[in-house]
């Protein structure tokens, strides 16, 4: 496979914006012992390598090792197979090699990221479908200022309810002293009435001494 110069263009581009350890000379170089490349995909694809597996290396065995690893580990988990001729010729920093191979990682990469997007947006509409709604209304965020009032109208309501228990409190004892006075009235109104003669009640005594007085006037 043969890469034109737009597409070469493009996919130098494309490395470009991809942050890696070692100053960018000779791609055919730096890329050789597969270090970069493990770099690539731990820049999109985080979860599915562990940098510290690959060694920087300079040595033939080393590189392939590398490259072994990529191949069986890491590029099995989005479709890309690189065979052994391939990764021999990449190791070996033979011009033209590691152009085609980053080409097709990076439309494997693409491929997964694609694949990760469908699988979010799935997930996030099985959240908002309503049978998970509606059993997860208890879980809605409510914002924080509307929740500080929220508090505050329950407490005030609160505080309220328990001055209106006092007042009810303050209302009985009153109802029940007022009864205690009433109950205490009667009480020395009885004890009166026994001191008095036989048949006079208490008007009729003090009509008899309104009439006495208006006749000493008189």
């Amino acid at each position: 496979m043969e890469l034109n110069d737009q597409i070469l263009e493009d996919l130098y581009e494309w490395i470009d914006q991809i942050p890696l350890s070692r100053q960018k000379k000779r791609i055919e170089r730096d890329f050789a012992d597969g270090y970069c490349v493990g770099e690539i995909v731990k820049h999109f694809l985080p979860q599915l390598i562990d940098l510290h597996s690959l060694t920087p290396a300079h040595n033939l065995q080393q590189k392939l090792a590398n490259w072994g690893l990529l191949n069986h580990k890491i590029f099995s988990k989005f479709g890309l197979n690189v065979p052994l001729n391939i990764t021999q010729n990449i190791c070996n920093a033979k011009p033209g090699y590691i152009e085609v191979f980053l080409y097709n990682l990076r439309y494997k990469i693409d491929e997964k990221l694609n694949e990760l997007e469908i699988k979010r947006e799935h997930q996030q509409k099985a959240k908002n479908s309503p049978r998970n709604n509606n059993s997860s209304l208890n879980k809605i965020k409510v914002p924080t200022q509307l929740r500080i009032e929220y508090e505050e109208k329950v407490q005030e309501c609160l505080q309220q309810a328990e001055e209106i228990e006092i007042l009810q409190a303050k209302v009985r004892r009153l109802e029940h002293l007022l009864e205690l006075k009433e109950s205490r009235i009667n009480e020395l109104t009885d004890k009166l009435d026994k001191y008095r003669p036989t048949g006079v009640s208490a008007e009729s005594s003090r009509l008899k001494n309104n009439n006495k007085n208006s006749v000493i006037v008189s």
